[in-house]
């Protein structure tokens, strides 16, 4: 029995490693894209930001999307103000040798691109809940299993039988209509006793208005 819940406890850890896994790979492969979006601004714009931290190169392409240089779709609004922007030492690199040739950058590539990274690095939004129910007793036999605190499986005391905590005891469709007619018979019983305690308590003319 002892071991069985070790063994269904190795497997709930050994599935809480593959989706660590998962994630792990999902982020790896987030950050793939956000280089690849990074390498198709700086072939659009036709200049190299590698002078410019990581961190500082992806707020740079975000900020070309965040101040309407374009609609993310291929379309420049307003090219003589996006010609305007085109300052600073991030284009630069601090010299005017170094400074990008204006009439050859391909704003809409460049829109287009930072539209991509916006989307890609803005943050997921996630939200909880809690939710309060009764605790719905196990059925006849059934007893949780604990390891160190936490629940491991369930044991079945009549038919000596274990079970992981992705198998918990359900109540058969007979157990829960069984259950339902004897719910319904109580209240019928609880009711009548109510009434005959208020018979006893009332008098004549009281019974009257019943």
């Amino acid at each position: 029995q002892i071991k069985e819940l070790m063994v269904k406890s190795a497997e709930l850890q050994k599935r809480n490693g593959e989706l660590r896994s998962k994630q792990i790979k999902k982020w790896f492969k987030k950050q793939d894209a956000i280089d690849e979006v990074l390498d198709e601004y700086e072939e659009a714009c036709g200049f190299s930001l590698e002078h410019l931290s990581r961190n500082e190169r992806i707020e740079h392409v975000k900020r070309v999307y965040r101040e309407g240089w374009g609609d993310g779709n291929g379309n420049v609004s307003k090219k003589q103000s996006v010609i305007d922007h085109v300052s600073g030492k991030e284009w630069d690199h601090g010299t005017k040798d170094h400074r990008p040739d204006k009439e050859k950058m391909d704003f809409s590539a460049m829109a287009i691109a930072s539209k991509k990274l916006f989307n890609l690095t803005r943050p997921s939004i996630r939200t909880t809940t809690t939710l309060k129910y009764t605790k719905l007793a196990l059925p006849y036999g059934w007893s949780e299993r604990y390891r160190f605190n936490d629940l491991v499986g369930y044991y079945n005391e009549v038919t000596k039988l274990s079970v992981g905590i992705h198998d918990c005891p359900q109540y058969t469709f007979q157990e829960e209509l069984a259950c339902r007619r004897l719910q319904s018979q109580w209240r019928a019983l609880s009711g009548k006793r109510a009434f005959q305690a208020k018979l006893k308590n009332e008098s004549i003319l009281g019974v009257s208005k019943l």
